[in-house]
């Protein structure tokens, strides 16, 4: 009869040491930082001439008359509406 063991694995991936891991990681940090430096003085180095904002543009009048006509519209509405007598009885 066998007796157990007690650090018993069946994982066959190869192991990787944290030399190797940190070595990687080491690396891909470069890597990103040199691309990020590079990015901004490539984008300077394109842009010869200078951006100017666009010029803002005349704004077109408002409806005047339409306007007064709404407003007129509403403040008869208003009045027609607290006009109606009330449906209310005596008992009420």
């Amino acid at each position: 009869m066998t007796e157990p063991t007690l650090c018993r694995t069946n994982d066959t991936r190869p192991t990787t040491s944290w030399v190797a891991r940190g070595g990687a990681l080491a690396l891909l940090l470069v890597a990103c930082g040199t691309v990020m430096l590079a990015l901004p003085a490539e984008a300077l180095a394109q842009s010869a001439e200078r951006l100017r904002p666009p010029a803002p543009q005349q704004p077109a009048d408002p409806p005047v008359v339409r306007n007064l006509m709404v407003a007129a519209l509403v403040v008869a509405s208003i009045v027609a509406a607290s006009l109606i007598p009330a449906k209310r009885g005596h008992q009420d």
